[in-house]
């Protein structure tokens, strides 16, 4: 696991709505539309909150998610951080 610090770019440019098991990100700079399950939008809280690293944003969604941090859930966020940072949503920083 990296030790890159991850964070989600143009956060004031995002605008989320949630309802059921699903929630939406429209990303007003790009005009682009993200559909989340839940999980992956608590991931997404996550990287609201503030930078983190992949393996802190697994203990943050474990926690929030109320379950134990296992190989899955590290899975599970590894790629949830490839694919937001594949549509533009995350960016790396220095600190």
């Amino acid at each position: 696991m990296s030790d890159l610090k991850w964070r989600l770019r143009k956060r004031d440019e995002l605008i989320t709505w949630h309802s059921g098991n699903e929630a939406v990100v429209y990303d007003a700079g790009s005009g682009d539309t993200h559909l989340f399950d839940m999980v992956a939008f608590e991931g997404f809280n996550g990287l609201l909150e503030s930078q983190v690293t992949e393996n802190e944003l697994v203990e943050r969604l474990a926690s929030r998610l109320e379950v134990e941090p296992d190989e899955q859930l590290r899975r599970y966020v590894g790629k949830l951080i490839e694919q937001l940072d594949a549509v533009g949503l995350l960016e790396t920083t220095d600190s």
